[in-house]
């Protein structure tokens, strides 16, 4: 036990010590996003690991993907970049996907309605446009397990809706070229943020040990090749609000990308940045605001008991992760 005290607090002093590390930054070309969001209101999947079985509707999500794309729009314009983005979405009781608009990609066309088959087919296209200078921005808010995400059903076929984050959607991106980031607002997110040769995860493999060993590991750096930053660990994440809800990870992400809402105008986007830092936007300063701005705490203790609470997550490791130069 000593051994182990000894060696977090070395740990310590050094990251402490350290200077902030950013990877190397290629020139910015375009911005690509892919905001996804469900309400879940036609299906009657039951999830067997989910002890309220049934996935209920989700009130705030919808809000959550339009308004992050409204979000990094406009901070791709502040950072005078082309952005294309595209919605992909689930809302209401209907499955018939041709009430849903078309989204177009090099000629592809694709629905919009946000089902597995209808994603994969947005990524593929995507894996043709974008190069090697670009930015690709994923973000997924709807209902969650570990390391599975839940899409939309295809017909009548409620039980084909699983998303394995592993095994299915980060492999279809490594093909794309250029720089990912995905974002992820569903219960136990942080499970699919793997540990890496450089990086630990905090939700799989906590011990001193494993910090000690990677920390002083002689490998060489392994950048991840997708950025996943999760809005919890291993626990539900919530939503919150009264006439207009958000999840409490998206909503303080969008606070810090600088929107906000009022009764009158509904969401806007303002000219403060609170996420800005050094005239950048990066992967860690998003973290630290959410960190210390989101209406939940981070976790729960003897002294602070919370039934409610989520930490956020994400891979970067040492290395952070610009987004936009402002």
């Amino acid at each position: 036990m000593k051994r182990r005290t000894i060696i977090f607090l070395l740990l310590s002093i050094l990251l402490l010590a350290s200077c902030e590390l950013v990877q190397d930054q290629p020139p910015q070309g375009k911005v690509y996003g892919v905001f996804i969001g469900l309400d879940y209101r036609n299906t009657t999947f039951t999830n067997p690991a989910d002890e309220y079985g049934r996935l209920l509707p989700l009130k705030g999500t919808l809000n959550d993907a339009r308004e992050m794309k409204t979000a990094f729009g406009h901070i791709a314009g502040l950072a005078k970049l082309e952005m294309d983005s595209y919605l992909m979405y689930q809302e209401g009781d209907t499955k018939d996907q041709s009430t849903y608009e078309m989204i177009t990609v090099g000629g592809t066309p694709i629905r919009s309605y946000a089902s597995k088959a209808n994603l994969a087919l947005l990524l593929d296209a995507l894996t043709d446009a974008i190069k090697e200078e670009d930015l690709l921005i994923l973000t997924y808010h709807g209902h969650g397990g570990e390391d599975v995400l839940f899409m939309a059903p295809e017909s009548n076929d409620d039980y084909d809706i699983e998303l394995k984050v592993t095994e299915k959607l980060l492999k279809e991106l490594q093909p794309i070229k250029g720089r990912k980031l995905v974002i992820l607002d569903s219960c136990e997110s942080g499970m699919s943020v793997p540990a890496s040769e450089s990086s630990v995860s905090l939700v799989r493999s906590p011990s001193l040990s494993d910090w000690f060993d990677t920390y002083f590991s002689d490998k060489p750096y392994a950048i991840p090749p997708v950025t996943l930053f999760t809005a919890t660990a291993h626990t539900d994440s919530y939503e919150m609000g009264d006439d207009h809800i958000h999840g409490v990870f998206t909503l303080a992400l969008l606070e810090a990308l600088g929107g906000s809402h009022d009764e009158d105008d509904g969401f806007h986007m303002g000219t403060e940045i609170p996420a800005k830092h050094n005239g950048v936007i990066s992967v860690d300063s998003l973290y630290r605001y959410i960190k210390q701005h989101q209406k939940l705490p981070l976790r729960t203790t003897i002294y602070r008991p919370a039934s409610m609470y989520q930490h956020p997550m994400t891979n970067g490791g040492a290395m952070d992760f610009i987004l936009f130069r402002l």
